[in-house]
């Protein structure tokens, strides 16, 4: 399944997104890539649509899809090159050419004319509704951010409901305090972290200040080697990295206004 992964790859697709796509757990994903089992005709057409590739694609065939081959012929109204493509002798109307992916005991994978019916119709792509996925939340949100249909209540905590940013390291933090809300990011906004992602200078960051017994979670404006506030209220300190009790955790990545 080595195209798959690559295909993954370009596509910037995790593999708990693929599983949401499936409807599967990870496990069986991981599985998949690894050669343990094969995909299924319905898993191929999901895979292939909501990547915007061709089947054929999917399979590592690198071929055009029997559908857009039919296409091409059918526009260009060679039913007798249809014959020899599909390997069925036309009625003078033919209806409905069906395709599906079949299997067979050796490594191939081949298409294969399935039906035949009135009309001559290409099948459109399959449309893959794409569940929605939970980025759970660092630490828990107000009663208010509770209230919003976005935030969901997880096995753990809670999480909020996004369809295409989410990876395995991916967390939301409710916006804490007024430490940036000269730059618009006002209490009450949600930002989309991920963890390990790369920090650079300018960019919005969470940090960690530890003070005495307890830990406060903030927002700065990375301006190495300071952590700047834009802030109405004056009291709101500048950091400096370099602190023991200062930490960066990582970059914003996404901010979100509910209310």
């Amino acid at each position: 399944m080595q195209h798959l992964k690559q295909l993954l790859i370009e596509k910037n697709i995790s593999q708990t997104q693929l599983a949401h796509i499936l409807g599967r757990n990870k496990s069986a994903v991981t599985n998949l890539l690894q050669g343990k089992r094969q995909l299924k005709a319905q898993e191929v057409v999901k895979i292939a649509a909501f990547l915007g590739v061709s089947e054929s694609e999917i399979l590592g065939l690198g071929q055009p899809s029997l559908n857009q081959r039919m296409s091409a012929v059918l526009a260009a109204g060679d039913h007798k090159h249809l014959e020899q493509q599909s390997g069925i002798a036309q009625p003078v109307v033919v209806e409905k050419i069906v395709e599906r992916v079949v299997k067979i005991p050796t490594p191939q994978i081949v298409e294969k004319i399935v039906e035949v019916e009135k009309i001559i119709e290409v099948e459109k792509p399959v449309e893959v509704a794409v569940p929605p996925m939970h980025i759970p939340f660092h630490g828990t949100p107000s009663v208010q951010m509770r209230k919003s249909q976005c935030v969901k209540r997880l096995a753990e905590g809670y999480g909020f409901e996004d369809v295409f940013f989410a990876t395995d390291h991916s967390y939301a933090l409710e916006v804490p305090d007024q430490a940036l809300d000269l730059i618009g990011f006002m209490p009450g906004d949600v930002v989309l972290s991920e963890l390990g992602a790369k920090v650079k200078k300018d960019d919005i960051v969470v940090v960690q200040w530890y003070q005495e017994n307890r830990v406060t979670i903030t927002l700065r404006k990375y301006e190495p080697p300071f952590l700047v506030p834009y802030s109405s209220q004056p009291d709101i300190e500048r950091l400096h990295e370099a602190r023991a009790n200062v930490q960066i955790v990582s970059p914003v990545q996404r901010l979100i206004r509910l209310f």
